[in-house]
């Protein structure tokens, strides 16, 4: 009995189409050149950032074996007429927060 409705097409009949698909390299992809440039500015940053924090966290919160390990940069700042006290500390640490901040949120940086 026919009723006048369409044969259902078969799934899989016929040559699957080709994938002409490339992928592009993403923003967060290692290989680009500008992206390796741009890294390489940024762990700059990144380290100077750490080693302020490191010595602000140090000197603010006086952690007494760690404070023997900035005898050498307590003689290097003595020659510049700088303390590393509690207050340059402080400062150490929101330098460090600073930097993270505009490293993150300035382009080129």
């Amino acid at each position: 009995m026919s009723d006048g409705a369409a044969p259902a097409a078969s799934h899989g009949a016929g040559p699957a189409p080709a994938d002409d698909h490339v992928e592009k390299l993403g923003p967060t992809e290692l290989r680009d050149p500008l992206i390796r440039q741009e890294l390489k500015k940024a762990s700059v940053w990144l380290g100077l950032a750490v080693a302020l924090l490191a010595v602000g966290a140090i000197l603010a919160l006086p952690v007494t074996p760690a404070l023997e390990l900035l005898d050498p940069l307590r003689d290097l700042a003595g020659n510049y007429g700088l303390r590393l006290d509690r207050e340059l500390g402080y400062l150490c640490l929101f330098a460090g927060d600073v930097l993270l901040i505009a490293g993150s949120l300035l382009p080129g940086i």
